[in-house]
Formats: C-alpha cells, structure tokens, sequence
C-alpha cells in the first residue's frame, strides 16, 4: 500500500522535529509539513525515528513506479507475489535483528550519545553531488564517506601545493642570503665596535655573533665592545673577509667627498683663502697667528698648547689695501691627528711651521703627508730663526729628503725664514700667501644656498647646541634650514669670529651657529635647504652613508687563538666615563687611551659625552663602579652635591697630558705588586750537627752575605729541595744578624733540616718592582 503520509513516533522535542525536518527536506525533497507533525511525502519513503539512543528501522522500501506496475499485473503472478512478499518479510525479520544487536554495539561504544549524530552524514553527503545521488537510495543508518581515492587525491594535492609554496620560500630565502652574502664580502673597521654595531655591519643577528662569543668560552651582551682579533675571528667563522683601517685612513679616503663642490655661474665672485696652519707641538704656530692677529692666546691656552682648532677672519693691508684670510690653527700634539686631517681638508694654502732650533719632528712629517695628499699650495715658514741654535739651511736639507725642494735651490716651494715672536718676515709671508690665492683664482656663489664645513661644535648649557661653522659657498642668512650629518635645524643666531652678532655670512666667513637639534659632528658638511620635507630625506641619507667608526680602547673582552674553548683570560679593567667640552676633545682623548698599554688591565669606555657632568653621570659612575674624567667642562652643583655624598671619583683637567697620565697612574694602583728577587749572598754547606731546637748547618760564605730573616734558596745538585726563611744564624753560640764573605757560621730552619755536605744556599730578598703596565 503507498503511504502518502508520515507522522513522527518522536515527539521527545521540538528540536529535535525540526532537525528530522532539515534532514527530510534536504535528502528526500518533501516540500513541508504541518504543524501536526505530518508531512506531505513527494516521493514517498518510510523512515522510522526511535526515542533516546534509537536506531532508524529500515523496512523494505518500494518505489511508486513499481508499486503501480504490480498492481495491474495479471492474476497469474499475485502467487508468486505473494511467495515473494513471505521471503522479503522473512529477509526483514532478519535485518531488524542485525539492526538490533548494532544497536547495543551502540550503546556500549557511545553510552552519552542521546541520538543519530547527522552532521557527519551531511558533511559527506555535501561534498560531491554524484555520491549524494548515489547514496539516496541507501540506508541513513551509515551512509557510505567519499570515496578514498578523491580524499587522497585532495590529500595529495594540498601537500603538493605546500611544498610548491614552501620550495617558493625557501628559494625566496636562499636568493636573500646569496645577495646578503655578496653584499657583506669585505667588511671595513677602525678599531674595536660593539656587538649590536658588529651585527648591523654583517648584516647578521645578533645572537649569532653571541652564540659564537659563547662557544668561545666568553659571555657577552650586545652592547658589549669587542676588539678588532675577536671581530677578525666572527667573520672568519662567517666567512666574511675584514678589512682593518684606522679612522684616519677612512678619513683620507673620503677627502674628496668631503670637498664642497661649486658649480660655475656667472654669480661668482672672488672670495679670501683660508690657510691652515700645520706643524709639530710647540713650534709656534699660535705665536705667529697672535703676531699677524696682534693678540696674545698662548698666554691663554692651558699649558701652552692648542688643543682645539682655532678659526680667525684677519683683515691684512699688505698691498695697499684691505685683504681678508681666515687662518685655522691645527694643534700640533700627536693626540689632535682628526683634527689636523680635517684642517688639511679644509684648507686653500697651508702654511708648515718648523723650528728652526729643533728641526723636523714626527707631527711635521705627518703634516706633510696630509699636505700633499690634498694636493694644497703650501709654503715652509721656517720659525725662530733669531734662536743662536737655528740652522735654516739644514731644515732645507732635511726637507728634500721629503720631495721639498726651495724655489732658491730650482724647486717649487716658497721657503720663509720667520720670526714669530720678533715678527721678522710676516709681511713676506702674508704677502706670499696672497700670490698664491691669486694664482689659485679662488671663487664662490654668494647668491646660492649656503654649504660648508663644521669646524668644531660645542654644548652651551643656556643655548643648546652650538657649531663653528666655515662657509665655503653661498651665504648662510638668519632663520635658514640648516643639515648637518643627521641634526638640523634653523638658525637662531650667528656671531662671527670677533664675538659679534651678525645676520648674515658670505663665503669664506666663520661664524658661530644656534639652532641645530643636537650636536654635529666635526668635520661634516653642512647645506641649507628649503623645506622641512628635504631635510628629513637628506638626513636619511646621511645616516644610511654613515661610516661606522670607534676609537675606543680595547674591549673588557679578551680573545687567544692559543686559549682553549673554555678558558677565559682574567684581567682587571678600569671603567671610565669621559666628559669634554667638544667632540674633537673626546676623540683626541679616546685616541689617546687606546694607546696606554693594556695587556694588565684594560679599560672599558662606559660612556662618552660633551658638556658638563649632571647628576646622570654620577648615577651611572655609582652603578657601573666607573671614575668620571671631565676635560675642560665644569662639574654642576647638584652633581657635586651628589658626587660628595657618594664619593664618587671625579678629576677635571684642562690639558689633555694630565688626562692621560691620570689614568695611566689609575691602572697602576689596580696593579697586583711585582717583586724581583735580589740575591744578597751564597754559602756551602761544609758539616752538620744536631742542637736542641734542631739540625744546624756548619756553613762558610762564598760570597756577598747571609742575613737573619731573609729568604733562602737550598740546592742539592742544582736542584732546590727547600724554600723558605733563615730562622737563625750563629756564631759558634753567639746569635748574629748577618756574617759576610770568607766567615763560616751555623744556619738553622725550623722547616728544614735534612741537610747534607755540599748543599749550596742562595739568600736573596724580594724587592717591590716599579709598576708598569707594559
């Protein structure tokens, strides 16, 4: 019989009909049902739906098309219908049973499942619509999963579509290794770097450099500084090739970068030369500039020596008519090289200071060489010639030795014997000085934007940042955007050279400058720009051609080929913190401390910094158990407050030897104290004989002394059998102090007394060493 409606046996909730109903109008297409629960059936099917835990009854099912189709078959067939019906309903019986014991499998397997867990089936079933056609006329008791073969397929292709993407990547990485590896071939340095530095450089992490410290045996952190041998091993081990320069040779290189470049225009204009006066310490380069500047600054420099670059406009009337030159006066200690690099840069015409008393010096050869690898005019001014002891021609003599030849001997080079002091010869000179502008048809563009060099830069505590600067092109004008390295700013207030407040500065002008965001460095270019805009981009610019360099001393980290993985050298290290007035003091400084000896003890830069010393600095002292040196600063008073208050080490110098020595004499006290041994005497021993308190030995003295309480060396056959002290020396029974050459005495050890004839005793003294850090 064909049932066109079906109505459900469960009524457990109404959550339940209403997942039963998704189900049947999803698989069965039943348009809807009623609110009676009863359903109109489209293609008409039984399903029977069990309380709690229940299984779906599965009775055979007709379609309507056969159904119709038995029904007007002929009366001879009803027979062997009926048979049929008896063998399905038999069949019947037998799946119901089948379905029954599954059922408590069921039970036993998922005892909190309250019913038919449908949302498998329909996952399936969604996948594919054949297999959904396919399954229609089966059971929902466990419709059969997607076929295997389309799972793994799709299994199959996702992990090939991985691979492809991770193959990608990894060819992606290995491109960027292969460019990062051709990019750092040839690394460059100046001296010892920190690690966070190192890594950037290599354009590596970090932690491997790290890591490499570690497998070395040395623990480290990334601000530590390492020497330049460790910072050769970790590129070794990266196989990177380090190239090691110092600051001055990078300097050198860069001369030409350095040189501001001024484009032809019908705008130019002739403008004065600057000079650099160069030459060895104490020669009188600062003399002959008071002589031409009528002033007396050596009275004024501390200990007599310049130790900043000075920068002086002088207005001269040698050839009938105002003239002017702006003189830079180099300091001529071996301590200031940066800075007499720089001068040299800088300059149009050098003049060569060499005395005429003391000949040519190790900072004259220097400043040769910096001459002419500028390829500057210059002229020799020969100094002090009203000295008994000058000889000028001899310092002619000497100066061919350096491919100098005097224009009175068939050279090119003006030679002028001068007297700074006594000012004989200045005229000549200054005039020399003015041919050779002549000739050198110096030029520049006051219409154009203004760019020059820093010359030096200065932290005012009222007025922020401050930078001498030379124009070398343009004119420099109040409220101008100015960018310097990577510090900008718009200027606040110029003063020229004389102390006096200006608005503007032509080319070849000094001038003090206020306005930059902080300190530039000296030696940088500076240009003006037009808008806020151009100078972030320039200073990205700048930081991006930045070289790296340290003139550290050497790092707290000590590094052997010869030490074992796991041995770490121990050595003491001084901590300082460095204060000065400028940032050429400080290199000065810096490059100085890197010369002092440190095989001993080593010295760790804490930090560095220009300006006076705040209460910051004396924290930091406290903290990292660092003495303070201060170099031609002031010490606040909040900070001497403090420094007293916790004894913190503070010396304050003006003259860059005593800064020197000072740490030099600090390194020492940290020096354990050395002793030499000093041999006092030898003597043999001839006999042995017992006394109450020991074993004495009959001895007689070969040479210089015996003393009571010295130490003793006692020898069998070359070998020592016994170290230690003289207890007591006699005289037959008569207790003595000391016995000289050619007498005999009685020697007694507390610690020793197996003595034998022929032992050999060698007394001798420690005495305390000189401390030394070499």
């Amino acid at each position: 019989m064909l049932l066109k409606k079906i109505k459900w046996e469960d009524k457990k909730s109404y959550s339940n009909r209403q997942n039963k109903k998704e189900i049947l109008i999803r698989y069965l297409n039943i348009s809807d049902y009623n609110t009676e629960g009863i359903i109109d059936l489209n293609n008409p099917k039984i399903f029977t739906f069990y309380n709690n835990n229940s299984v779906i009854e599965k009775p055979e099912t007709q379609e309507v098309n056969s159904i119709t189709e038995n029904n007007v078959e002929s009366e001879k067939n009803l027979s062997n219908s009926s048979v049929k019906y008896k063998q399905k309903t038999k069949e019947n019986n037998r799946l119901e049973d089948l379905l029954e014991n599954k059922k408590n499998k069921i039970k036993n397997k998922k005892k909190n499942r309250d019913e038919i867990d449908f949302d498998e089936e329909e996952n399936n079933l969604i996948d594919s619509d054949s297999l959904m056609i396919k399954n229609i006329g089966l059971s929902l008791m466990r419709p059969p999963k997607p076929e295997t073969k389309n799972l793994l397929t799709r299994q199959l292709n996702k992990h090939n579509n991985q691979l492809k993407k991770g193959n990608l990547q990894t060819n992606k990485k290995e491109n960027i290794l292969e460019k990062s590896n051709s990019s750092r071939q040839l690394v460059k340095l100046t001296g010892p770097i920190k690690i966070l530095d190192f890594s950037e450089m290599l354009n590596i992490s970090e932690r491997e450099i790290i890591k490499l410290l570690f497998m070395k045996g040395i623990i480290a952190t990334i601000n530590q500084i390492i020497d330049l041998e460790t910072a050769k091993t970790i590129a070794d081990n990266l196989g990177i090739e380090i190239d090691i320069k110092s600051c001055d040779d990078i300097k050198e290189q860069n001369i030409q970068y350095e040189k501001i470049e001024i484009k032809d225009s019908d705008a130019l204009e002739i403008r004065p030369p600057v000079v650099t006066i160069m030459g060895h310490v104490d020669h009188g380069k600062t003399t002959l500039l008071d002589t031409i500047r009528k002033t007396k600054i050596v009275e004024n420099e501390a200990g007599g020596i310049t130790q900043v670059i000075g920068a002086y406009e002088v207005q001269v009337n040698i050839r009938q008519k105002q003239e002017k030159i702006v003189f830079l006066d180099t300091p001529g200690h071996e301590a200031f090289r940066g800075m007499r690099l720089r001068g040299a840069n800088l300059t149009d015409i050098a003049i060569l200071i060499i005395a005429a008393d003391d000949g040519i010096q190790p900072q004259t050869v220097e400043a040769i060489e910096h001459i002419k690898r500028v390829q500057s005019p210059y002229i020799v001014a020969i100094n002090k010639i009203d000295r008994f002891e000058a000889n000028v021609e001899k310092i002619k003599e000497q100066l061919t030795q350096y491919d100098i030849l005097a224009d009175s001997l068939g050279g090119d080079v003006q030679i002028i014997g001068i007297s700074a002091i006594q000012g004989t010869n200045i005229d000549k000179l200054l005039e020399t000085i003015l041919i050779l502008a002549d000739l050198a048809n110096l030029r520049a563009n006051p219409l154009a934007k203004a760019t020059g060099t820093v010359i030096e830069t200065h932290l005012d505590k009222t007025k922020g940042p401050t930078a001498t600067l030379l124009v070398q092109n343009g004119t420099l004008n109040l409220g101008d955007l100015v960018v310097s390295g990577i510090s900008s700013g718009k200027v606040r207030a110029l003063e020229n050279s004389n102390g006096e407040k200006v608005n503007f500065a032509y080319p070849t002008s000094i001038v003090k400058m206020w306005g930059l965001s902080e300190m530039a460095r000296s030696g940088d270019i500076f240009e003006v720009v037009n808008k806020e805009k151009e100078a972030r981009i320039l200073i990205e610019k700048n930081k991006g051609q930045k070289q790296l360099e340290h003139n550290l001393s050497n790092s707290r980290i000590i590094f052997n080929n010869s030490l074992n993985n796991n041995e770490k050298l121990e050595i003491k290290q001084i901590n300082l913190i460095v204060k000065t007035d400028t940032p050429g003091s400080l290199e000065a400084i810096l490059n100085c401390l890197s010369q002092i000896p440190q095989r001993k003890i080593q010295i760790k830069v804490v930090s560095t910094g220009s300006g006076e010393i705040k209460e910051t600095d004396i924290d930091l002292a406290n903290t990292t158990n660092s003495r303070i040196i201060g170099f031609n600063i002031n010490l606040s008073s909040n900070a001497k407050i403090l420094a007293n208050r916790n004894k913190t080490s503070i010396k304050i110098f003006n003259i860059i030897y005593d800064v020197i020595a000072a740490v030099e004499e600090e390194m020492k006290n940290l020096l354990d104290v050395e002793y030499i041994e000093e041999e006092l005497g030898k003597a043999k021993v001839k006999t042995t004989f017992p006394l109450t308190k020991g074993i004495v030995a009959g001895c007689y003295i070969e040479t210089g002394k015996l003393e009571k309480s010295c130490l003793i060396k006692v020898l069998r056959q070359n070998e020592i059998i016994f170290e230690g002290k003289l207890d007591s020396l006699k005289r037959v029974k008569e207790d003595i102090n000391e016995i000289d050459k050619g007498n005999e005495c009685g020697v007694v050890i507390n610690d020793f007394s197996s003595w034998n004839k022929e032992d050999e005793i060698i007394a001798y003294k420690l005495t305390a060493k000189s401390p030394s850090l070499l």
